[in-house]
């Protein structure tokens, strides 16, 4: 229904202001997008990063513990060490 409602909007400024006028509207909306989940994977990485520094922090005194591995044993050993994995919010 939103949708519906945003190409209706953007068809009646299409014929308002002219073809000039919605391309430029139209890469203000796509900047705007962008911009926003760009910032939102940035957040996401960000995030990742200070549960490792934390766990980092927190396991410094535990013999023989390793960042990223559960005493050595790698967490995901189904897959190889260059694949990337996506966690869940679980995960987090």
């Amino acid at each position: 229904m939103t949708a519906y409602i945003i190409i209706v909007f953007a068809l009646s400024l299409l014929l308002r202001l002219g073809l000039k006028s919605y391309v430029r509207m139209r890469n203000s909306v796509v900047q705007i997008f962008l911009k926003s989940f760009l910032h939102y994977n940035y957040s996401y990485l960000a995030h990742l990063r200070r549960n490792r520094d934390e766990e980092e922090r927190l396991m410094a005194n535990v013999p023989g513990w390793v960042v990223g591995t559960y005493y050595g044993n790698p967490i995901y050993k189904s897959r190889p060490a260059d694949e990337w994995h996506d966690v869940t919010l679980n995960e987090v």
